[in-house]
């Protein structure tokens, strides 16, 4: 068995920089997990995408 260690026991700076890492607000949250939105951002990313494509073929 392994014997792994906590990341504070391994560099505790690098553990400073994470506990002082700003978390994410509800709203936030709400916009990652959203399949929905996520559908909707993934078409209209595509949409550009398929635009500019095809506006540099002329």
């Amino acid at each position: 068995m392994e014997n792994k260690l906590s990341v504070e026991q391994l560099d505790p700076k690098t553990a400073k920089r994470i506990m002082d890492a700003p978390l994410p607000t509800k709203k936030t949250l709400f916009r990652r997990r959203c399949i929905p939105l996520q559908f909707v951002r993934f078409v209209a990313f595509n949409l550009r995408t398929l635009n500019i494509v095809r506006l540099s073929e002329k």
